[in-house]
């Protein structure tokens, strides 16, 4: 994990340079820097990616311009993210965003595994409060995660969310 020496290694209780050098613990610490990130950004995947490579001092909460180097990173990452969950998957976004029009769903992310796509869904649902998310299997195998709307309204606010968490 990326972990700066002194600053971010103390900030998260290392107080050695071989604590940051040893895998388990330097995986532990760079998992729990990333989950304050998220915290603070709240959620948005892509600006919590950011802050980690650039520094959250030089990452916007919200709004603002990102650094060329920090939206290079995160969408670098991202795609990496994608390819390791789903393979390459961009025709296939296109694609199932054609399937679900005019069923009042709104795809969000294809998964190839089934207890990725409930995670999924388990971990944003909270967050969603009365907009329904939910997942379904799909012929060739995948699952697709779909925010399920009403109306345009709650299209709407479904998609003010998924945004403000870098899924827009």
């Amino acid at each position: 994990m990326q972990i700066l020496w002194p600053g971010t290694a103390k900030h998260l209780g290392l107080k050695q340079l071989s604590e940051v050098l040893d895998p388990c613990t330097n995986v532990d610490a760079g998992a729990r820097y990333l989950k304050e990130l998220q915290q603070r950004y709240d959620g948005n995947l892509y600006r919590t990616l950011a802050a980690y490579n650039y520094g959250p001092a030089r990452i916007p909460v919200s709004g603002g311009r990102l650094p060329d180097g920090a939206v290079w990173y995160s969408a670098y990452i991202m795609r990496h993210l994608d390819y390791v969950l789903n393979g390459s998957s961009k025709a296939r976004s296109g694609t199932a965003r054609q399937r679900y029009a005019g069923q009042d769903r709104q795809f969000i992310i294809h998964f190839s595994r089934p207890y990725r796509a409930a995670a999924f869904v388990d971990r944003l649902q909270p967050r969603f409060g009365d907009l329904r998310l939910d997942w379904f299997r799909l012929p060739d195998g995948g699952f697709d995660v779909v925010l399920q709307y009403a109306d345009e309204a709650e299209r709407s606010r479904g998609q003010q969310l998924l945004d403000k968490m870098g899924f827009g």
